[in-house]
């Protein structure tokens, strides 16, 4: 029984990520692209995003993540985590990591 729940849940959460990566791909801007060569030892960008394609499988690592010029962060991903929308959304399992800026002064 518990599995038929889980398996159920997990079928929604996957439906709503689907609903609301479509419903937002096109409001946010594209995350900053992050230059390799200035990162430390260890750490990741993101990958380039093949033309045609919603989404980049991301090997487990860490990634900095750019908001815009001046800040930054770095996230450790697990193996089958996604990016979608140019890096404006990240999912892995039933988590979603929603990057912009805002622009909030």
């Amino acid at each position: 029984m518990a599995t038929r729940i889980q398996a159920a849940g997990t079928s929604l959460a996957l439906a709503a990520v689907s609903v609301l990566l479509a419903a937002c791909s096109g409001t946010d801007a594209a995350v900053p692209e992050v230059d390799p060569s200035e990162l430390p030892t260890g750490v990741l960008s993101l990958p380039p995003f093949d033309q045609g394609k919603r989404y980049a499988t991301l090997d487990a690592g860490r990634y900095r993540i750019e908001l815009n010029d001046t800040l930054s962060f770095d996230v450790d991903l697990p193996q089958d985590t996604y990016a979608h929308s140019d890096g404006a959304f990240i999912t892995s399992g039933e988590v979603i990591l929603r990057v912009t800026d805002q622009g909030y002064t």
